[in-house]
């Protein structure tokens, strides 16, 4: 069997070899035995030296063994059973599952891994490695076949990534050989680094293909959606992708004749669509140059047909063929990775020449030059195949029909069709909607007239992006783009819409679109606040969402008391400045209107602090009664839901004797505020009196005068003596109580007080270390004891937050997580404790440390899936934290059946929220920090 040549590399026309090519030409006639002699012996030539694995360096050797770990580790026989049936086609290349098959002929279904010789595995990988990867036009099935069974090879493992990444545990052996410590991102560093070893690997044994461009290009993806679109690593990564994809001539197609399309054709055209697509939507998100020419690519965008007649080929491809429509569409109404391909490389053109115009230093376009440009990507989107156009109209992508349709607010919530369908759509429409919004931004610096239509956009823009967010749990297949999608489409609208709001130009609805009001602006605008509040600091783009904060403030140089446009905003938009205000800055504007009063002040009041010593604290409560107008007594007897007691110590004993006698003071009003505002939801006490006489005054002066009827929650801030605790419980009357926030340091007296209103407690809230915590409570006995009796202490409870203080020593215990025994104990018990509450309907938990924890997820996920697939099927991926967070959902929501809610801290300030809708549990990460939590729970005993 002859050896393959190898494919040369590209070389344009004016490369070095083109005189040498026309030379060759002529004196072909004459004799070519010299030329073929000369060209066998070119650079590109092939060494067909046997490669033996016991001669490679110990680097290349350790990588080989740990990406057939991957492959040939517990979750073969996984990959080979599910296959790619959970695959993102967009993503996956469309000879994976070719790769698996082959894996099943050659090694079975089940493997016996006692017989399989991965190093022997290893160095038949290298040696087909190492044989060039041809250009076969002639059969599709030889062309997968250089991938498959016999010739595997290290790309093929590459491409294997997209499935093993589903897979729990599939990369364990890169974490336990560490590859993945130096790469730079979230959960998905051991997925990266698999990614990256198989693309070492096979550069190492051959130059480059198509298939390594392939892979590189899923590497940059992949790290722009870990470190950002705007990082250097994902920029160098892609700029690595279009050096190789230039260096093989994948942009410079050449035809000889007329077009056959083949696999091996088509999937070069998809390459070069996917790149040249990527390289235009990086520019419009960075603004920097783009990387690729269209002056000097002259490959077209691929044929709009589906994998399965690609990889049939032969007569199955050429009907294929010849049912597609003149433009190369299909007429079956398919929307295939090609569509999508082709669909975005149509508007990446003219996004292109907005980018000409824009960058290039001394373009010379005229306002008649961008009307051309608008009309022609109207027109690119007018002919676009209706399969891939989002249309609200449509009852496919309108899953619930309503009698008034809404163009952008549509129903998700149970859609018949695929959402991955329906987020395409929406995708392309954004797609054309950000180029029209650039069009018309530059309409307006090339001194158009504002005819309204960039607000239109914008509005749309934002309106469709907050989709994805508003139903994320029905587009999973894009999460991880959330962030990228929010800043590219989103943001940029933002900034539009803000400027309207502070210099309008228009009254009442748009004369040209009536969905678009003053207030349908700041609903948009407010759910956009969200949005952006959503993405965390550390996740990728995660620092560009913040840098928004002048968004979110909604151009907060506007909000002073001498800015008359502020007098003007509807009154969500003026409380959403005060949410980005001191408190200072609050009262200033209460001072400016009456309006703002009543806006500013029913916020202002809605949670009241007296704080002081006990002489400063009695006399702020008696200047309450005594100074304060009728008019605000009244806001704060109808409107205060929450009241602090801040009650610090005394300079000096001898200061609190003396006042006391000086004063005559026999006790401090407490009571008699809490009377005069029955509409409190909760009481907080944060006292700090070290001084047992300081604090045994404090008791007997807050005690004198009648009990107290309510509020019905009370919450202990700071560390409390049991007695102290136990005088304030017991103050109020009989029954009163629903709720109590423990002390953080609970001791076994303070949960004695505890259980003495037990019986009429709804809501508790009890400190981790002392109850669940598994080497102090079995010290104390304390756990134990709290298991056994929480039922019949706690008949009624139907909320219950297991907190724990954050400290900055809690660094320190970050490696309790990777102690499995200790873990799984801590688990059961607090399993122990839900099945005692039958009434249960909220329940928090903390699990702090384990969120910058690798080995402590890793370890976590293992031990939970053990406990949990032996009685519950697990329906989802279990991926970095958040997976994690699912499976400890799965586990307490079997052991108490009405649970409704969960939320587990697992790093202040964020925290995973379940929630259960139609039966299933959809989780979302939020952060305490967030105003809009502030009176939710876990914050607050009940919401």
């Amino acid at each position: 069997m002859e050896t393959p040549v190898p494919t040369p590399p590209f070389f344009g026309r004016a490369g070095h070899n083109e005189i040498f090519e026309e030379a060759k030409n002529c004196l072909s006639q004459l004799d070519s035995s010299d030329l073929d002699s000369q060209e066998a012996c070119t650079p590109c030539s092939h060494s067909n030296k046997p490669i033996r694995f016991q001669e490679l360096p110990p680097s290349i050797k350790q990588s080989c063994l740990a990406l057939l770990g991957c492959v040939f580790g517990p979750s073969y026989e996984h990959m080979i059973s599910q296959g790619t049936k959970n695959e993102n086609r967009l993503w996956s290349n469309l000879t994976v599952p070719a790769v698996i098959n082959s894996l099943e002929a050659t090694f079975g279904t089940k493997l016996d891994r006692r017989k399989l010789n991965l190093e022997l595995i290893a160095q038949q990988i290298c040696n087909n490695t190492a044989q060039p990867f041809q250009d076969i036009d002639t059969s599709s099935q030889e062309w997968v076949n250089q991938l498959c069974g016999p010739n595997l090879r290290w790309e093929s493992i590459g491409l294997l990534w997209s499935v093993l990444r589903r897979i729990p545990g599939s990369f364990d052996p890169i974490e336990k050989n560490q590859f993945h410590v130096l790469e730079s991102g979230t959960a998905n560093k051991p997925v990266l680094a698999f990614l990256r070893h198989s693309i070492n690997l096979a550069r190492h044994f051959t130059l480059a293909n198509v298939i390594i461009l392939d892979l590189l290009f899923q590497k940059a993806i992949m790290e722009s959606m870990i470190a950002g679109d705007a990082s250097l690593i994902c920029w160098s990564s892609f700029a690595d992708t279009v050096s190789v994809m230039t260096y093989l001539g994948v942009h410079a197609e050449k035809l000889t004749g007329p077009y056959r399309p083949s696999l091996s054709s088509e999937h070069k055209r998809r390459l070069f669509g996917r790149v040249y697509n990527i390289d235009k939507a990086i520019v419009a998100f960075t603004g920097r140059p783009p990387l690729l020419n269209p002056r000097f690519c002259s490959t077209p965008p691929p044929l709009d047909l589906s994998d399965e007649d690609l990889l049939a080929g032969g007569a199955a491809l050429e009907r294929a063929v010849s049912e597609l429509d003149g433009r190369g569409w299909n007429l079956r109404g398919g929307v295939y990775p090609s569509s999508i391909c082709r669909a975005g490389y149509l508007m990446a053109q003219i996004l292109n020449e907005i980018i000409d115009i824009s960058l290039a230093s001394g373009a010379n376009a005229t306002v008649e030059t961008i009307r051309n440009l608008k009309q022609r990507q109207l027109n690119v989107f007018a002919e676009l195949p209706r399969c891939l156009v989002y249309d609200p109209d449509d009852p496919t992508d309108l899953p619930l029909p309503r009698v008034e349709v809404r163009p952008y607010g549509k129903d998700l919530s149970d859609p018949p069709v695929e959402t991955n369908v329906v987020s395409l759509k929406i995708f392309i429409r954004l797609t054309h909607l950000q180029n029209m919004f650039l069009l018309e931004r530059l309409l307006l610096q090339y001194g158009c007239p504002d005819e309204g239509d960039v607000l239109l956009v914008s509005y749309e823009m934002i309106t469709l992006t907050l989709m994805f967010w508003m139903h994320k749990d029905r587009f999973r297949d894009i999460r991880r783009d959330m962030e990228w999608l929010l800043m590219a489409f989103a943001v940029p609208g933002g900034g539009i819409l803000c400027l309207e709001l502070l210099s309008p130009t228009f009254q009442g609805k748009h004369p040209k679109d009536s969905r678009l009001s003053r207030s349908s602006i700041v609903q948009q605008l407010s759910l956009l606040v969200g949005f952006l509040d959503w993405v965390h600091p550390s996740a990728p783009n995660g620092d560009l969402c913040a840098s928004c904060g002048a968004l979110q403030s909604i151009a907060t140089m506007a909000a002073t008391s001498t800015t008359p446009e502020l007098a003007t905003m509807p009154t969500e938009i003026v409380c959403m400045i005060g949410d980005n205000l001191s408190a200072n800055e609050v009262k200033d504007l209460t001072l400016v209107s009456k309006r703002f009063r009543e806006i500013f002040l029913l916020k202002f009041c809605k949670h009241l602090k007296f704080a002081g010593n006990m002489k400063e604290l009695t006399n702020s409560l008696n200047a309450y009664f005594a100074r304060k107008t009728a008019s605000f007594r009244h806001l704060v007897h109808h409107h205060t839901r929450f009241v602090t007691f801040e009650v610090t110590k005394f300079n000096d004993i001898s200061e609190m004797y003396t006042w006391v006698q000086a004063s005559g003071v026999n006790s401090i009003p407490v009571g008699r505020f809490l009377a005069d505002t029955p509409n409190l939801r909760g009481v907080i006490f944060d006292t700090w009196l070290r001084n047992p006489k300081e604090a045994s005054k404090f008791n007997t002066l807050i005690r004198r005068g009648p009990d107290w009827q309510g509020p019905k929650h009370v919450y202990f801030k700071k560390d409390l003596d049991d007695m102290d605790m136990r005088k304030i419980v017991r103050k109020f009357k009989a029954g009163a109580l629903k709720g109590i926030s423990a002390p953080s340091r609970l001791f076994p007296d303070h949960y004695d007080e505890l259980a003495r209103n037990g019986a009429n407690l709804t809501s508790l809230r009890l400190d981790k270390y002392l109850c669940i915590s598994y080497e102090v409570s079995v010290q104390t006995g304390f756990g134990i004891r709290l298991v056994n009796s929480i039922g019949t202490d706690f008949p009624q409870l139907e909320s219950l937050n297991i907190y724990e203080k954050q400290s900055p020593n809690a660094l320190l215990r970050y490696d309790y997580y990777a102690d499995t025994r200790l873990w799984s104990r801590e688990i059961a018990r607090v399993a122990s404790i839900l099945d005692k509450l039958p009434r249960l309907r909220r329940f928090a938990f903390s699990m702090r440390g384990m969120g910058s924890n690798d080995k402590a997820i890793n370890s976590i996920r293992r031990k939970l899936l053990a406990m949990i697939e032996e009685k519950v099927p697990v329906p989802f991926e279990v991926l970095g934290l958040e997976g994690v967070c699912k499976l400890v959902t799965t586990y307490f929501a079997a052991h108490a059946k009405g649970l409704e809610e969960i939320c587990i801290a697992t790093g202040h300030p964020m925290f995973y929220r379940a929630t259960l809708t139609d039966g299933a549990w959809n989780m979302s990460e939020e952060s305490s920090e967030d105003p809009s939590q502030k009176y939710l729970f876990p914050n607050v005993l009940e919401n």
